[in-house]
């Protein structure tokens, strides 16, 4: 397994107007650098993920979605997730408001200024970690050769702003009782659990339509989400758009991209919309791979969809090695 690093990449000007002083970026590297640098593969976490999630949930092991048997594997910790520069590493929980794209620029910083790296093969992202290769595409259209997005999407749809305003709204309001914070990582997993899965998997996991495993993860007294860092990464999910300096045209944001593209949804995700991510790849003539089941937005991880997944995937990007 492969060790938790720490990077400071100095102070990082935000989107938004403010300033992260003393930026720290976090990341794991797994897999051997060819020797002529070619083979390097950069994968953001999700939302509320962490590299280490990553290396439990199998994306990182040989055969998986990032392969370290082919590719030089650097999984960075997005903004926000408790890990990189977030809320609840200062006293008050607070911090700047992040973009998506914020977190890009720390992660473009950290390539170039740590790692060295000007250049890489491909990147790859799940759900949050994807909607960070929409913004790397376009805000970085020359960095990457290949560029594969999983579950995510360029612009969130109305329903998407619905459900994760909800999600912010609720989180922010317990935080305001005394104590309200474990009421809060209580509240919210059980909230997300209702739109990550379709009611058909609650009900066929779910023993005589008592949720007893569902109930007992969402009222862990060891919640894996801190609230103030969902708070700061749901803001930016909100914000996401990579259409925002084209005067909403993801056409003309689509322009800018140089990366070959594979995009893969899930038809029954309740948490993101799958239609935008479709379109888009549509509308800009990429590949796109559409995921059956009802894990919903997990249909990434579901044992009949995932063959499906990591074949369409690892085709393209053997495809973008030769």
């Amino acid at each position: 397994m492969t060790e938790q690093r720490v990077a400071n990449i100095g102070s990082l000007a935000l989107e938004k107007g403010g300033v992260i002083e003393d930026c720290n970026v976090g990341y794991r590297v797994v897999g051997k650098l060819s020797a002529n640098r070619s083979n390097v593969l950069v994968a953001p976490t999700w939302f509320g993920g962490t590299s280490q999630g990553m290396i439990e949930l199998g994306v990182l092991q040989s055969g998986m979605y990032a392969d370290p048997d082919h590719y030089h594997v650097v999984a960075i910790d997005a903004l926000g997730n408790g890990v990189s520069s977030s809320p609840s590493q200062n006293p008050d929980n607070t911090m700047p408001e992040i973009t998506i794209r914020d977190m890009v620029n720390s992660q473009y910083k950290l390539l170039t200024g740590v790692l060295g790296f000007d250049h890489v093969n491909s990147l790859l992202g799940i759900s949050m970690g994807g909607m960070q290769v929409y913004e790397w595409i376009t805000a970085y259209p020359d960095f990457a050769d290949n560029a594969v997005v999983v579950i995510a999407t360029p612009k969130p749809s109305a329903a998407d702003i619905y459900l994760w305003n909800y999600w912010r709204e609720l989180a922010m309001a317990l935080c305001e009782l005394p104590n309200g914070e474990r009421l809060a990582n209580r509240m919210m997993a059980q909230a997300e659990g209702l739109a990550v899965f379709t009611p058909a998997f609650i009900n066929a996991s779910c023993a005589d339509g008592d949720p007893a495993v569902l109930r007992e993860q969402a009222f862990s007294d060891h919640a894996p989400l801190n609230t103030y860092n969902e708070i700061s990464q749901l803001q930016a999910m909100l914000s996401h758009d990579i259409s925002r300096n084209d005067d909403g045209n993801l056409a003309q944001a689509a322009s800018r991209i140089r990366a070959r593209l594979l995009t893969v949804t899930s038809r029954q995700d309740l948490t993101l919309s799958p239609d935008r991510p479709a379109q888009f790849a549509r509308d800009t003539q990429t590949q796109h791979v559409q995921l059956e089941g009802p894990m919903g937005h997990f249909a990434v991880f579901d044992e009949q969809q995932l063959p499906i997944a990591l074949h369409a995937i690892h085709d393209f990007l053997r495809m973008g090695r030769l």
